[in-house]
């Protein structure tokens, strides 16, 4: 409801030649009330993230089924740091790096590292990762694809870190 009554106000305010400029506001838009969401749930959120433990657990299983030992490995929208821990306990000798754009939820993950597992959690956003060209042997992602506004350049930025 919030997407519809944003994009009307923006087409009746919009200039002929500034669409890109009113979509590009709007993502903007978009994005600060999803932090704001995020932050409001950041302490509770693993107490009712059950659809995102099963297709976690789903996925890390799936990974059992290929033959890799990467060294370094990126979780794309770690939220909490579930799965990344999870991605720790699986590669014990990798390097893995957690992403969120979410400050409360990165702070969620940084309180369960424990002493001998540290974890490297960064904020950054999917779509401008500050990472080098093939950095990453393994990058897994738990279902963040809905929260991010432009889908195709993420997929692009993932590729190529």
């Amino acid at each position: 409801m919030f997407h519809f009554w944003v994009r009307k106000l923006m087409s009746n305010s919009q200039q002929p030649n500034q669409p890109e400029a009113n979509e590009q506001k709007l993502n903007q838009l978009e994005l600060e009330r999803l932090k704001a969401s995020l932050a409001n749930v950041a302490e509770t959120y693993n107490d009712s993230a059950f659809l995102q433990k099963e297709v976690a657990e789903r996925l890390l299983e799936r990974l059992d089924l290929m033959n890799i030992k990467p060294q370094f490995i990126l979780d794309a929208g770690c939220g909490t740091g579930y799965c990344t821990r999870a991605l720790k306990k699986k590669y014990k000798k990798s390097s893995i790096i957690g992403v969120d754009f979410s400050e409360n939820m990165l702070k969620q993950a940084i309180s369960a590292n424990s002493f001998f597992n540290k974890i490297d959690y960064q904020q950054a956003d999917i779509n401008q990762l500050p990472f080098a060209n093939n950095y990453f042997d393994l990058v897994f992602s738990n279902l963040a694809m809905h929260w991010i506004m432009e889908p195709k350049k993420a997929l692009l930025e993932l590729n190529r870190v």
